[in-house]
């Protein structure tokens, strides 16, 4: 029973993982006004000395 359980837990998160891409990728094809993903990282120069992830990466699932 776990073992099932599992399987359908991993496809269930792939599916996720899809649905999600193909959103994304589609939205790229509206106008930004009408976009729910909007996607803004901060601008770090080259070689600065900022922290790339917080620390404790990846969170504890």
């Amino acid at each position: 029973m776990p073992d099932t359980f599992q399987q359908y837990q991993e496809r269930y998160r792939e599916c996720i993982r899809m649905l999600n891409g193909l959103e994304k990728t589609l939205e790229k094809k509206l106008p930004v006004s009408d976009r729910r993903w909007h996607v803004a990282e901060p601008h770090e120069p080259y070689g600065s000395e900022s922290e790339l992830c917080p620390s404790g990466w990846p969170p504890e699932i």
